[in-house]
């Protein structure tokens, strides 16, 4: 299916979103042909200071410091997002909310389960890796992280496809095919001792299937060895130069609070390159 719907979410706290995360997601937009929703959150930070941590500082007051800071940083992105819009980019509709710090993914799903895609910025700040991993294992959509370092346009000249036969990769695959009709270069690659793979011998069968869509791959393994598969795949597209892994999600619930499988968990925390993620 084409990514004709594009859900953005943008944050002001307790950094804004970097330029470059803006520009190559409507860069990406602008490939597909694509509209743009961009959830501005705008964050909202409750006093809940004890009496003796007042005494000590004015935490009122940086807590209003804060705020105006993100108030002025929402205006500055949706500036930015009202320029694109009149410079060549697709449709540009800024949705302004008042996150919780702790619920903001709650607070976009329902817009995540009616677009095509997501495209989440991935920092080192805990409370968006929460977003990122609510978004993934909650909206039912392809979920895209971007890091801080993208490039202002994605290029899409090597593609690194993790396969190991499970519902998750193929349903990431599905869901990645309109990057791999842009892509160059495309390596499925499989690792193994690490885990029995659910089809070890249907990867030759996934190279067919990509065939019939036009779609033509490289394959190769990689034995995981003593490290994490996580560091394996991540070093995997470092020595090939990867613009994007595509990869399906694995995880779960538990009390409530996500548990990611081990080598999703390194992924989403220690990839510095694209990531599209399915589950």
């Amino acid at each position: 299916m084409p990514f004709k719907n594009i859900l953005l979410q943008l944050s002001t706290y307790p950094d804004p979103t970097p330029d470059n995360v803006v520009s190559a997601s409507l860069a990406i937009a602008k490939m597909f042909g694509g509209d743009v929703t961009a959830a501005v959150c705008q964050v909202e930070l409750p006093d809940t200071s004890s009496r003796l941590v007042s005494l000590l500082t004015d935490v009122t007051s940086v807590i209003a410091a804060a705020q105006r800071d993100g108030a002025a940083a929402a205006a500055d992105l949706k500036r930015k997002l009202t320029e694109a819009g009149k410079t060549g980019y697709p449709g540009v509709t800024i949705l302004d909310l008042t996150c919780s710090a702790s619920r903001t993914g709650s607070q976009l799903m329902g817009s995540a389960r009616l677009s095509d895609l997501v495209i989440i910025p991935n920092s080192d700040y805990p409370a968006y890796r929460e977003i990122a991993e609510e978004m993934i294992f909650g909206s039912g959509r392809p979920v895209l992280l971007l890091p801080d370092t993208v490039a202002s346009e994605l290029k899409l000249a090597v593609v690194v496809v993790a396969w190991d036969g499970s519902r998750v990769a193929a349903r990431a695959i599905s869901d990645a095919l309109p990057f791999l009709k842009f892509a160059q270069t495309i390596r499925l690659v499989e690792m193994t001792g690490e885990k029995p793979l659910e089809g070890a011998s249907s990867i030759a069968a996934l190279q067919n299937q990509l065939e019939s869509h036009d779609v033509t791959a490289s394959v190769d393994t990689i034995e995981v060895g003593d490290a994490s598969a996580g560091e394996v795949l991540t070093d995997y597209c470092a020595r090939q130069h990867a613009d994007l892994l595509v990869m399906g999600a694995y995880g779960h619930t538990r009390m409530r609070d996500f548990v990611l499988g081990g080598v999703t968990k390194f992924v989403v925390h220690h990839t510095p390159l694209p990531v599209l993620m399915s589950h």
